[in-house]
């Protein structure tokens, strides 16, 4: 998998996170996977002490609901199309993963990725968007910091 993209969507999020005031976190990375996409990425998290549950399977639209709540909760902004722009921004990051690896199928179109509930001493309560890949799986995180 070509990871350009995952590092600039991680290079985006990251200037969202200024534009919080340094109040939250925003991060995408690169998973490794093997064999079955939730217990992989359950079992690697649990090395990192995160805690998972609660799991919903997501398209496009659940996505943009929850970025655009999440948004609206950590920018603080007073400009509603700024969010609206944020949010196509980060569809459109996830969607250039796949035309750069040149993936015949779109997971988030068929609903194989999801959204899981997290919980670390760190970060206390956030959720994961997980979006698998032939073997791998863009994992974005967003959280209030304590």
């Amino acid at each position: 998998m070509n990871e350009v993209p995952v590092f600039k969507l991680d290079g985006y999020l990251l200037s969202l996170r200024r534009l919080s005031g340094n109040k939250s976190d925003f991060w995408a990375e690169i998973v490794d996977i093997e064999g079955d996409v939730e217990n992989s990425f359950c079992s690697q998290m649990k090395e990192r002490e995160i805690e998972l549950n609660r799991k919903e399977y997501v398209g496009y639209k659940e996505i943009e609901i929850y970025l655009e709540t999440q948004l609206n909760e950590k920018l603080n902004l007073s400009e509603g199309s700024l969010v609206n722009m944020f949010v196509w921004d980060i569809v459109e990051f996830l969607q250039q993963a796949f035309s750069v690896n040149e993936l015949e199928y779109d997971p988030i179109r068929l609903k194989e990725s999801f959204l899981i509930m997290a919980m670390s001493e760190f970060h206390g309560n956030f959720h994961y968007i997980v979006v698998p890949f032939k073997g791998k799986a863009i994992a974005m995180g967003m959280v209030n910091r304590s």
